[in-house]
């Protein structure tokens, strides 16, 4: 997806409400699970057509010179 599409509204999507009394673990374990099962793919039936669905969730970060100097 183009960056310029990412930026727009429509293309977030709200997962869920962390509430006071619960702790970060407990709303995001659901998620991660997900997630993993994703990893894994499956099997889903789009306008009479079967697909296969994979995913996954990666994080990368480096460290770059500033050029500030």
């Amino acid at each position: 997806m183009k960056q310029e599409l990412r930026r727009k509204l429509k293309n977030h999507f709200l997962i869920g409400f962390i509430p006071f009394v619960a702790t970060t673990d407990e709303v995001l374990q659901p998620l991660i699970s997900n997630i993993q099962e994703l990893e894994h793919g499956y099997e889903l039936k789009i306008n009479n057509q079967e697909v296969w669905i994979a995913g996954g969730l990666g994080v990368i970060t480096s460290d770059l010179l500033e050029g500030n100097e």
